[in-house]
C-alpha cells in the first residue's frame, strides 16, 4: 500500500478521535495574504482537479510496484486533489472534507466530523454531540519520518479543537483503541519496502527509494 495512502488514512482515524471541540481551518486566506506580500505581487494558485489526484494515484502505484524515479516529489495542490477526489470515500464514516496544507517540515490538517455518522465505540460520541452539535472542525499537524524499511513514522506534533489542545496522553490511547500502533505521541504505518525516506521540504512530500 502507498505510504501517503496509509498516512492520510491514520490522520482521518486521529482527527475522529481528536475531536473535543469546535475549530475552523479559516486561516487560509491570511496565509495567502502574507505570502503575496512577502514575493510583492499576487501569486497564481493551482486548483486541486481530477485529473492531479490521478496522477498521483499513478505515483502511488508506481511507488507500490517498486517503479518510477528514485525521488518523488509531491505538492500541496497535488496531495490535496488525492485527498479531495480519491481519499475521502476510503475515510471512516462521519470524517468529511478533509485538506491538507505542507509547511516547512510538517503536515497540518483538518476535517469536519459529522457525529451522527461516527463509528466509534463508547459514549464519546454522544458526549461530543451534546456540547457541539451535529458536526465540528478539528485541525493538527504531524511530522512524518521513516523507523525502517517499511516502516513510517506520523509523529503528532499538536492535536487540538478550537483553541484546546489534545493531551498527548490521549493522543495515544485513542489510536491505540482504534486499532493502530503506536510509538509515544506517534502512529507507526506501513510503506513500501523500498522508500527509505520521507520529508516534508519547501512545502513538498519528498519520498527517496533505495535503487
Amino acid at each position: 500500500m502507498a505510504i501517503v495512502r496509509n498516512f492520510f488514512a491514520g490522520i482521518g482515524c486521529l482527527t475522529v478521535l481528536a475531536a473535543l471541540g469546535v475549530v475552523g481551518w479559516f486561516y487560509r486566506a491570511d496565509i495567502e495574504d502574507w505570502v503575496r506580500a512577502r514575493r510583492g505581487g499576487d501569486i497564481v494558485m493551482v486548483a486541486p482537479s481530477p485529473e492531479l489526484a490521478a496522477k498521483v494515484e499513478e505515483t502511488f502505484r508506481e511507488l507500490a510496484e517498486g517503479l518510477g524515479d528514485r525521488e518523488t516529489r509531491l505538492t500541496e495542490t497535488e496531495l490535496q486533489s488525492y485527498v479531495q477526489y480519491r481519499l475521502v470515500d476510503r475515510l471512516p464514516a462521519g470524517v468529511e472534507r478533509p485538506a491538507v496544507d505542507l509547511r516547512d517540515s510538517t503536515v497540518a490538517f483538518s476535517a469536519m466530523l459529522d457525529f451522527r455518522r461516527l463509528q466509534v465505540e463508547g459514549t464519546a460520541v454522544e458526549g461530543l454531540r451534546r456540547m457541539m452539535g451535529d458536526s465540528a472542525q478539528v485541525s493538527g499537524e504531524v511530522y512524518p519520518t521513516m523507523t525502517a524499511p517499511g516502516r513510517g513514522r506520523v509523529h503528532i506534533v499538536s492535536l487540538q479543537a478550537g483553541l484546546f489542545p489534545v493531551p498527548p496522553m490521549l493522543i495515544g490511547t485513542a489510536a491505540q483503541g482504534l486499532g493502530l500502533q503506536t510509538e509515544g505521541q506517534a502512529v507507526l504505518l506501513d510503506v513500501p519496502e523500498d522508500v527509505i525516506e520521507v520529508r516534508v521540504e519547501n512545502e513538498e512530500i519528498v519520498l527517496i527509494r533505495d535503487r
